[in-house]
């Protein structure tokens, strides 16, 4: 959108001579403008005062996310639109990958960014250890989810975002944010108010200069956790679940995976089993409610750790175990005695699950849909006779174990 069509429309918009077209009333309006972007719900504000006084509603503006802002709407749009209609009713908004947060210019991302989270009008500005301190009612009081992913912002985003929005704001996603870092993510856990944090749900999968010492900083500040995802990151060992198991006792979600060898790839080994037992941790300790854990790649992850786990985690609906090449049957019977739920399991690449730990997943796992057995020792007869048992059930797998290693070894001659 071009400042010369913005402007234009600003013209039109203050002009009090609209068109004289047939009025609609305004909640049949809302009902169109609602499926509309924004540039489009500009273009129809000028048609007549009905479209004006609709396109203008705070409740049009109670979620901003794909389907209001282009990926390519300019800055000065993106700002105008800030300053004029987000407020009080707003509830969710969606700045992920905009590319003009990722455009290099002179300004500071950080400026722009305090633009959006904060009311205009002159900002009052000290410097107090080396950040910027923001001292601006907040235009979104009411914020609940914010999606900064894939953008290019810096810590002290998340510094406004902690000492304007911690009362109220639930989900944050900053997936493949570089910008930030360690003090950032604790700042949200940590905002120089004295309000409780109300975070439920935080995103950091692939966030390069992350590490296990921010995640333990943020699982400190933030009880209220619901759903946690650390992909990639580094640095993230027994000590990190340990902080998880006293701290976050209402934790439903958690994606631990080592992610791939590329930036933002784990240095470490990883958790071991000490680590995913202070998640089995007796009350008040541990997390009880756990329903999807994610341990992919964390090898030093055995048969013990999980039985430790399905035995105080019964409400386990996901567990992805691929890569954890020392967990077998052990596992396997320990899920099948203990956790009923069970709807997703991956045991790929686990050579010592056979023919007894998969038969027993399948048998006594009424509400399994999807088992992955990918290089394990389980043989083709097994399969067959749980897949003509369970119709409904999928299992994904590369045939027999002995097939596998046939053509692995005929690969290296």
């Amino acid at each position: 959108m071009s400042a010369s069509f913005l402007a234009a429309v600003a013209k039109r918009l203050a002009d009090a001579r609209v068109r004289l077209t047939p009025e609609l009333s305004v909640d049949t309006l809302l009902l169109v403008l609602v499926h509309l972007d924004l540039p489009s719900r500009l273009r129809a504000a000028v048609v007549n005062t009905s479209f004006l006084e609709a396109s203008r509603r705070p409740e049009l503006y109670t979620v901003v996310g794909k389907s209001v802002l282009s990926r390519r709407t300019s800055w000065d749009v993106l700002r105008q639109f800030a300053e004029l209609l987000l407020g009080p009713n707003t509830r969710e908004l969606d700045l992920a990958n905009m590319r003009v947060l990722n455009e290099e210019a002179e300004e500071l991302h950080y400026e722009r960014m305090r633009n959006v989270l904060l009311r205009g009008g002159p900002q009052r500005e000290c410097c107090e250890s080396g950040h910027m301190v923001l001292r601006d009612v907040p235009r979104m009081p009411n914020l609940e989810s914010l999606d900064l992913s894939a953008t290019e912002l810096t810590d002290d985003v998340l510094y406004t975002v902690a000492t304007q929005h911690a009362a109220s704001l639930k989900r944050i996603y900053l997936w493949a944010t570089e910008g930030i870092s360690d003090h950032g993510i604790g700042c949200l856990a940590h905002p120089d108010t004295l309000v409780d944090v109300a975070l439920e749900v935080v995103d950091l999968r692939m966030c390069g200069s992350v590490t296990g010492a921010g995640v333990r900083a943020l699982v400190s500040g933030c009880p209220r956790l619901t759903d946690l995802r650390l992909k990639g990151l580094a640095g993230i060992d027994d000590r990190t679940f340990l902080e998880l198991g006293a701290n976050c006792q209402l934790l439903t979600s958690l994606d631990a995976s080592v992610g791939s060898s590329g930036l933002g790839a784990r240095k470490q080994p990883g958790v071991t089993d000490r680590g995913v037992k202070s998640l089995a941790c007796k009350h008040p300790y541990g997390c009880p409610k756990l329903e999807q854990l994610l341990l992919s790649g964390n090898s030093r992850v055995t048969d013990a750790g999980v039985a430790a786990l399905a035995e105080r985690c019964t409400g386990l609906r996901l567990l992805d175990l691929q890569g954890c090449s020392t967990c077998g049957d052990g596992a396997a019977l320990a899920l099948a005695a203990h956790c009923h739920s069970l709807e997703v399991v991956s045991f790929q690449c686990c050579a010592r699950l056979s023919d007894d730990g998969f038969v027993a997943l399948c048998t006594r796992c009424p509400r399994l849909r999807h088992l992955t057995i990918k290089l394990c020792k389980v043989t083709q007869a097994a399969i067959d006779e749980m897949r003509a048992a369970h119709p409904s059930l999928v299992i994904v797998d590369h045939g027999p174990w002995r097939e596998t290693q046939q053509r692995l070894e005929q690969a290296k001659v």
